[in-house]
């Protein structure tokens, strides 16, 4: 009885702190090629200098959306839908089989819930990238890939953002990340608490039984 008690009580606060973590993310992305790359810019587009001539590439960048929700925590970003990018990037085709942009690019991601702690219900990120050859005349886009963190009314969480590759024919590569919730120190210690009870219940059940000597 006891063991049922302390498993389900392990279970309870596990899914209590799953729960308390769901939160909806919505904001938008711009962004803007060379430095210095300043909020609002709208530098959205760059053409490729190619190796040993030719007619370059022109890589664009296009803004995009976000509405998402995490589950357990985490919420990924970059499905290509319209309202879960953190936007596109594509390549016209050009006639060089390579070429060399070496060019920093800037990501402004802007969030307009859930709401700072400021109050003021909007808060920025900016992701510094570069943009780098690619293979068979496509592009790098290397980004920052150290998680950027934020508090915000509904608790700190952090955003990471991929690399990717494009490749030269005009088609569009989404931008992905991941959002992560940072849990604070009360839900740690109820998501300790509950493993150490269904840890506790699984070793007890466990425990083999003595043969008594008559």
């Amino acid at each position: 009885m006891r063991r049922s008690i302390l498993m389900a009580l392990g279970a309870t606060a596990l899914a209590t702190t799953s729960a308390a973590n769901a939160t909806a993310f919505v904001g938008s992305t711009g962004g803007c090629f060379g430095s210095p790359c300043l909020t609002g810019s709208s530098t959205a587009s760059i053409t490729a200098t190619p190796v040993g001539g030719g007619t370059g590439g022109t890589l664009t960048f296009n803004s995009g959306s976000f509405n998402v929700t995490d589950s357990g925590g985490i919420a990924p970003i970059g499905t290509g839908t319209g309202t879960d990018t953190l936007g596109f990037f594509s390549l016209a085709p050009g006639t060089a089989t390579q070429s060399t942009f070496n060019t920093p690019f800037t990501l402004f991601v802007t969030f307009t819930q859930p709401a700072s702690t400021s109050g003021n219900g909007t808060f920025f990120s900016t992701i510094t990238g570069s943009v780098n050859d690619g293979i068979a005349g496509g592009a790098d886009i290397d980004f920052d890939n150290t998680p950027h963190l934020f508090t915000s009314a509904a608790g700190p969480f952090t955003l990471l953002v991929r690399d990717l590759s494009v490749t030269n024919g005009a088609v569009n590569t989404p931008i992905t990340g991941t959002i992560r919730a940072v849990p604070e120190p009360a839900t740690w210690a109820m998501m300790l608490f509950g493993f150490a009870g269904i840890g506790f219940a699984m070793r007890r059940r466990r425990r083999p039984i003595l043969a008594q000597v008559a």
